[in-house]
């Protein structure tokens, strides 16, 4: 979407008045706020790649608008003529007559346009029995646009699929049983119930009511996608009305000042952990996390108390054990862990934090014969790892008592472990659950 900084509003207006614009035909609106940036639709090199046949299958499904904005859809996949520039600008620069579905589906189009999503696709696709072209030629948004076109819901779920698996920032919530929660899979009923609850305590907050809950398990977790609105937002925008081209063939426009009110979409991230009985959420309010604990305690395991809240990590380790804390041989496919960053809370009169970075932090103690001062309490400690099955080191951050950042949140099993073990964890368990232990209520399980 084209951007105006507002200061340039006054040049606009002066510009509106000298050539005489004032129809109010077509009205466009640009947003001063983030721009809907597309990466492929906007890019000239890539919407030409898309096999013709395909793009305009999917311009099809929209014939009315496109037309009306003069872009002419071919018949078959004749492309002479066809004006991939006009294209180009109208779906970078929606108007206000822009289909919401049309708006949808070039976001879940773009965002899954990757190799590691059309292999999902792909799948999906043969999962669901989709008769899908076969061409060598094929793009990955070329995939993605014939998903579409068949299955639309298919482009959500991926794509829900996909930001649960980005990089998060984790809070740790241990059982208070005694014995290994068991997670009972869902019926379709309750978990629309649970999306009804939590839509209501949204609701209830000025966040909208709208709540759709992903389930994804795999053999040792339960991956939960929670979908939901957050405050509405209001932005400034520059409403322009265009008027086709002048004698000297620039296209004109009317611009006006005004607004636009709308309300963001968020996803949270809720993980049942079936190896050692917790739940690791990612969410933006401490209310949520305690909303989750309480309503997936009482939809998923029967009980709204069953994951209190309690500290889970310390970083004494590092000062009881020194280097010792690190290591790893006992855990199969982590090659080596180094430190290479712990703060120090000093405190005091004047509130002192001391950052202490190194490669190895404590090859770089040993040169100095230095040690971690017993005064100060640990507040975060970053950690290089490298796995036996990826080539770079990753990185893992601890902040007592309840936070992990991961790269990848695919290392949390091993991760875990290796923490587990070398008393990083508070009240390690004993008892190691079966992890392949999942109760479902008969076959009518629950599907995103």
């Amino acid at each position: 979407m084209l951007r105006f900084k507002a200061s340039t509003l006054d040049t606009l207006a002066g510009l509106s008045r000298q050539h005489g614009w004032s129809s109010e035909h077509d009205k466009r609106i640009f947003k001063t706020m983030a721009s809907f940036t597309l990466r492929h639709f906007c890019n000239p090199k890539s919407i030409q790649s898309i096999h013709p046949r395909t793009l305009f299958a999917f311009l099809r499904r929209f014939d009315s608008y496109f037309s009306h904005h003069d872009v002419a859809i071919p018949e078959g996949d004749r492309v002479n003529g066809f004006d991939y520039d006009r294209l180009i600008e109208l779906v970078s620069n929606p108007f206000r007559d822009t289909p919401r579905e049309l708006l949808d589906a070039l976001f879940l189009i773009d965002e899954l346009s990757s190799d590691e999503a059309m292999d999902e696709l792909l799948l999906l696709a043969e999962e669901h029995e989709l008769v899908l072209e076969y061409s060598a030629e094929q793009t990955p948004i070329d995939i993605a646009i014939q998903v579409w076109l068949l299955k639309p819901r298919l482009l959500d779920e991926i794509h829900a699929v996909f930001h649960a698996k980005r990089p998060k920032n984790f809070e740790y919530f241990q059982t208070a049983r005694a014995a290994q929660p068991v997670f009972q899979m869902p019926t379709t009923k309750k978990l629309r119930k649970l999306e009804l609850e939590l839509g209501d305590w949204f609701g209830q907050r000025r966040r909208g009511s709208v709540c759709r809950v992903f389930l994804f398990p795999s053999r040792d977790e339960i991956r939960m996608l929670i979908r939901h609105g957050e405050t509405i937002k209001r932005e400034e925008t520059i409403e322009e009305a265009d008027f086709g081209k002048s004698n000297n063939e620039v296209r004109e426009s009317k611009v006006s000042l005004s607004s636009i009110c709308f309300r963001p979409l968020r996803y949270d991230v809720v993980v049942y952990d079936m190896l050692i009985g917790e739940l690791r959420i990612n969410a933006k309010l401490k209310s949520e996390k305690r909303i989750y604990c309480q309503k997936i305690g009482e939809h998923m395991f029967d009980d709204t108390d069953c994951f209190p809240g309690v500290d889970k990590y310390t970083l004494e380790p590092l000062r009881e054990l020194g280097e010792d804390a690190l290591s790893c041989g006992d855990i199969e496919g982590i090659e080596w862990i180094k430190l290479v960053e712990v703060a120090f809370y000093w405190g005091g009169k004047y509130q002192e934090i001391e950052n202490r970075k190194a490669a190895d932090f404590f090859a770089a103690a040993e040169l100095r014969d230095a040690k971690i001062p017993d005064a100060p309490r640990l507040t975060k400690a970053t950690f290089r790892i490298k796995f036996d099955s990826q080539t770079t080191p990753r990185s893992i951050r601890i902040s007592p008592s309840n936070v992990a950042q991961f790269a990848r949140d695919d290392d949390a099993v091993l991760i875990e472990r290796w923490l587990h073990l070398r008393g990083f964890v508070k009240n390690r368990r004993t008892q190691q659950p079966d992890a392949n232990h999942v109760e479902s209520n008969n076959s009518n399980l629950a599907r995103a």
